[in-house]
């Protein structure tokens, strides 16, 4: 039990800092790409990025005992790919968005990934497995004392509170564009509170009734 729980402590820590640094990355893309400093989060508060924090916890899971770069470089291509592709079709089954959409990019696959992509994954498992993991192993050490493990749940439970809310918000938007009316006091709430400019300002996101694909 002790030891399950020093596992899952590392691994929520992992998909923090992946989460943030996909945050910042985004941002600097953004700035090279138009000139600005776009924030396009995956969450409502706090400077979240997720499917970036869910990329380095499974890619943590999946390669922390391989040592061979060839492996870790197949493996992430391969890996990444397939990631990237059903985190793209859980959110369009679910949410009926896209965030990103690599159509104009050759050898790509429904648009959801490219081999283009794939190559970034493989670069990242090699970057995260020899320099990346070790150093932050050291860092996520701290929090398994009795002040750290306060400061997870505590953590935890603010990420929690702020996933539910974006989860409810973002299906809240997507029932208005399909026409679906408010019925009950917290859709009423999430219509007051989390507007469509609201939401179109936080996410990077096209719905079917309103066309608009974002490309990386």
């Amino acid at each position: 039990m002790q030891k399950m729980k020093e596992v899952c402590i590392e691994y929520f820590w992992l998909f923090v800092v992946g989460s943030i640094f996909g945050f910042f990355y985004e941002m600097i893309l953004e700035f090279f790409r138009n000139g600005i400093l776009g924030m396009h989060k995956g969450l409502l508060y706090g400077p979240f990025c997720q499917v970036y924090g869910i990329g380095l916890v499974v890619m943590v899971l999946l390669f922390k005992k391989i040592k061979k770069p060839i492996q870790l470089v197949v493996g992430g291509f391969i890996a990444g790919g397939i990631l990237e592709y059903l985190l793209s079709y859980i959110q369009e089954i679910v949410f009926h968005s896209k965030s990103w959409d690599y159509s104009n990019y050759p050898l790509n696959f429904d648009g959801r990934t490219s081999v283009f992509h794939m190559c970034f994954w493989a670069l990242f498992v090699l970057l995260v497995m020899y320099y990346v993991y070790p150093h932050l192993q050291g860092m996520l050490h701290l929090f398994q004392s009795k002040i750290g493990k306060w400061i997870t749940l505590f953590c935890f439970i603010l990420l929690l509170i702020d996933i539910i809310l974006s989860i409810a918000a973002t299906i809240r938007y997507r029932d208005r564009n399909e026409g679906v009316v408010a019925n009950n006091p917290i859709e009423i709430f999430l219509d007051n509170t989390y507007t469509n400019e609201r939401i179109e300002s936080i996410y990077r996101m096209s719905v079917p009734s309103k066309p608009k694909t974002y490309k990386k």
